[in-house]
């Protein structure tokens, strides 16, 4: 259903512009000079995006014999054989700069023709490097759809991505933050936790601009899990945040619901 409203989204939107140069031809150059404009940007925009995607993902670092992305899958228990959520780390070719809240549209390759011309966003949960980040984990939830067909998948061969988009909420100008999460929600919440903590803590001196301007003297992450088995899917991200906080601004309290 995403694929069908995005495809029926653009296809309407171009209609819509098309129907109104239509209209407005007959008439002066004033117009239809703004249909014009509209559909030039538009192409625009398009021609820019796609230059963006053929820069981060043709040459650069080649991709391992593995694959480019690999896939870790967590159990709902030991008993049972049911996935309740899956790791992908893309290896990326290209350094990324990246900030938290952003998402990016991923393509896995090799999983069919129709697969391959259908991008779902995903939230970036955790990278490798404040600066230049070349890789990206994303924790999700399968669902029906492309997802469903990631569990049956220890890596993939090529991820093509697009972005990264989204707008990064600026709460390192807040003294005080508190971060609350429920079930696969610290996949959209963890960013932030991560950004701030790694802020605090370099000590590279290239990071000296990356450091200058944190306020964040206290932060809170309360996560209400919904299932014993949703401790794991984070644990080792809040392990090495809380490694790191040495002055213990991060506090991270995991609950149970009942």
């Amino acid at each position: 259903m995403f694929e069908l409203f995005l495809k029926l989204h653009f296809f309407l939107a171009l209609l819509a512009v098309l129907a109104l140069l239509k209209h407005v031809l007959p008439f002066s150059h004033q117009a239809w000079i703004f249909p014009v404009a509209s559909l030039g940007l538009w192409g625009l925009n398009t021609f820019l995006r796609l230059s963006r995607i053929a820069y981060y993902n043709l040459g650069g670092r080649p991709p391992n014999r593995v694959g480019q992305a690999s896939v870790t899958h967590f159990l709902r228990s030991q008993e049972e054989d049911v996935v309740s959520a899956i790791v992908v780390t893309v290896r990326l070719r290209r350094p990324l700069s990246i900030r938290p809240g952003q998402y990016v549209y991923l393509f896995f390759s090799d999983m069919g023709i129709r697969r391959r011309l259908q991008a779902h966003p995903y939230s970036i949960a955790w990278w490798d490097d404040s600066l230049n980040a070349m890789n990206l984990s994303f924790l999700i939830q399968p669902q029906s759809g492309i997802s469903s067909e990631l569990i049956a998948r220890n890596s993939i061969r090529k991820v093509i991505i697009d972005g990264p988009y989204g707008k990064d909420l600026k709460l390192d100008d807040c003294e005080t933050v508190i971060l609350i999460a429920k079930g696969i929600g610290i996949s959209g919440i963890i960013s932030y936790a991560r950004h701030m903590t790694y802020r605090r803590v370099s000590k590279d001196k290239d990071h000296e601009a990356y450091r200058r301007g944190l306020i964040t003297r206290k932060l809170d992450v309360f996560w209400v899990m919904e299932d014993n088995c949703q401790q794991d899917w984070a644990s080792e991200w809040i392990q090495n945040l809380q490694s790191k906080d040495a002055e213990k601004v991060t506090t991270i309290t995991e609950t149970f619901r009942d």
